[in-house]
């Protein structure tokens, strides 16, 4: 992970958005953890925090899958979808809007640090104009 990170966590769910900024507030390599449950939050959250990394759950923070992470973009930093499910068609849009990695729910600290790190490199690879993105590596880890 990059040193000093900053995450910002968007999820619907408190436990969930609980749980899983204490998972990453202990990790090496991250130096702040800021979470809310509004896309409206963590807008105005994210632009005086400079985060390096949005992580969110699209499905349970009441937007549309698509609008929230087009909203994001304007943090202009990478974005990590973790949810509990997609239907294929949801993630190709969740992809298509600008989410750099989707992961599910139930995965180790070993693959969702994988995931941070993939996100962080594809957004990267993409402003740099590497033209990476697609061709080596794979966007949705389970």
């Amino acid at each position: 992970m990059t040193a000093g990170m900053t995450i910002l966590i968007l999820e619907g769910h408190q436990g969930v958005r609980n749980a899983l900024a204490r998972r990453l507030v202990r990790q090496s390599g991250i130096r702040r953890v800021v979470a809310t449950a509004t896309l409206s939050a963590a807008l105005r959250m994210g632009r005086p925090r400079a985060p390096d990394l949005v992580i969110c759950d699209p499905k349970t923070v009441g937007q549309d899958l698509t609008h929230g992470i087009r909203r994001l973009r304007a943090l202009d930093c990478p974005i990590l979808v973790l949810t509990a499910s997609l239907e294929p068609e949801e993630r190709l849009l969740i992809e298509q809007a600008g989410a750099e990695v989707v992961l599910f729910h139930g995965i180790g600290l070993p693959t969702l640090r994988a995931g941070i790190n993939l996100a962080v490199a594809l957004r990267q690879d993409y402003q740099h104009g590497t033209g990476r993105l697609d061709a080596e590596y794979p966007r949705t880890m389970s």
